[in-house]
């Protein structure tokens, strides 16, 4: 849970800082375009998250050998 919060944060904050930027303009975009973009930030999510999933799991991992 925590791999995807930290994932998952940064992520709605850039969305929502691209937005609060576009705030006051009229986006005149296809239902298409709509899709393409909606699926693009997916796959840019799910590149994400699973990235960082293999991160944390080397940092616990690395965590316990040292412990020991």
């Amino acid at each position: 849970m925590e791999a995807v919060s930290s994932t998952f944060l940064p992520s709605c904050s850039n969305l929502m800082s691209a937005l609060r930027s576009q705030a006051g303009t009229i986006q005149a975009k296809s239902s298409e375009e709509w899709e393409a973009e909606l699926q693009q930030r997916r796959e840019e999510l799910d590149m994400n998250m699973n990235t960082n999933a293999n991160v944390v799991d080397q940092y616990n991992k690395r965590k316990a050998e040292v412990r020991w």
